[in-house]
């Protein structure tokens, strides 16, 4: 859509020629709204390009044959009310400066991860439910550093979030649980920030971290997993913030040092 503002609402777009976006957004604020969208070849949707800033909103983007949603060129953007399903690569993937806003979606049933943020991708995920995606929930890699906040993370085969490769990012107030994996894995000078989150009821550890993994944990609540709530590797830096006294904020920041595994782990409630 080479134009700087149009509405597009409430259209069926299955896209059926090779080498081409269904819905290609390399500008403007175009508004798409109440559409249903699935693609034979690429991604459904591609947003690209600094002045890329749309408006995408109840829309039905599945069955793509790579993602969903493609972010990338420090495109921005707003996803809002979408179920996005299905789709062969990520369901959502931002990379390359990418800055959207992802709010009150469902993403789930990927063939691989839900959220895949790369490449120094940003982006704000909040109050999405992400969940029966074949790997990762999201997966956070190769000095990208996104939010996530208030969202479900569920039902994953692998973990529910994973965080690689210089990764970092701030996950806050979300519930993560019923992964097939770790709760949140962490590994190859991945340092994100986990606080005021529930990491419950997955299979292998609430947190995982090894090979040169680093990370903060505040304020969560890892009790009644399959593993215990730590799994901390040789060569890894974590960090747990206690609160001494929930009256006052007088807070110590503790370094995990030793590893922890499902022999000697504990439940806690950080």
């Amino acid at each position: 859509m080479q134009t700087k503002y149009a509405l597009v609402r409430g259209f069926t777009l299955h896209g059926k020629a090779e080498k081409c976006y269904v819905v290609d957004i390399p500008q403007g604020q175009i508004v798409l709204e109440d559409c249903d969208i699935t693609s034979d070849y690429l991604s459904c949707v591609a947003i690209h390009g600094y002045t890329a800033n749309p408006v995408i909103r109840r829309c039905q983007i599945h069955d793509g044959k790579n993602s969903g949603i493609y972010c990338w060129e420090n495109s921005q953007g707003i996803v809002e009310d979408c179920d996005i399903r299905n789709n062969a690569t990520g369901e959502v993937t931002i990379e390359q400066g990418a800055n959207p806003t992802i709010r009150h979606c469902r993403i789930y049933d990927g063939k691989q991860c839900g959220i895949l943020i790369r490449d120094r991708g940003r982006g704000t995920v909040e109050n999405c439910e992400i969940f029966g995606n074949s790997f990762a929930g999201i997966e956070i890699n190769t000095g990208s550093d996104p939010k996530i906040h208030k969202c479900r993370i569920y039902a994953s085969k692998a973990n529910g979030v994973s965080v690689y490769q210089q990764g970092r990012g701030t996950i806050f107030d979300c519930q993560i649980f019923d992964n097939a994996n770790a709760g949140v894995a962490i590994a190859k000078a991945a340092d994100p920030t986990i606080y005021q989150c529930l990491i419950n009821q997955n299979q292998y550890q609430a947190v995982w971290v090894y090979d040169n993994g680093a990370g903060r944990a505040e304020n969560c609540d890892l009790t009644r997993n399959g593993d215990g709530a730590w799994n901390i590797g040789a060569n890894c830096e974590v960090y747990r913030r206690v609160i001494k006294n929930k009256n006052e904020l007088v807070q110590d920041l503790r370094k995990i040092t030793e590893k922890r595994t499902a022999k000697d782990a504990k439940d806690t409630k950080e």
